[in-house]
């Protein structure tokens, strides 16, 4: 999962933190890494990413790894963001932030 502030992505839209909460799976772009070779700074400079058109994405039951792009504008007063998986399904998932074209883990 890769969050970039105030960098826009092509046909994904920012999520605006003052606007939520919402779902927001038509601000995410998508790659599917089924092999799960790729590492995070090969992920962030891929162009394979595509938008999703899903309100909650379903990404089924698979083996791959699936890289979820997203940005995220904080646009409150609040220092931190809260991101709730609700129901999800997830055995695993590591966070990055991108800032200043710099990689960082953020959560794992």
């Amino acid at each position: 999962l890769l969050c970039a502030p105030k960098l826009c992505v092509a046909g994904a839209p920012p999520v605006n933190v003052s606007s939520g909460p919402y779902h927001f799976g038509q601000h995410l772009e998508l790659l599917n890494d089924e092999q799960g070779v790729l590492t995070a700074e090969q992920a962030t400079s891929s162009t394979s990413f595509a938008p999703s058109a899903m309100l909650v994405p379903n990404l089924g039951i698979s083996t791959s790894t699936h890289w979820l792009r997203f940005v995220l504008n904080n646009d409150t007063d609040e220092d931190g963001v809260i991101l709730d998986l609700q129901h999800a399904e997830i055995e695993d998932i590591t966070i990055y932030l991108v800032r200043n074209d710099e990689l960082k883990l953020i959560a794992k």
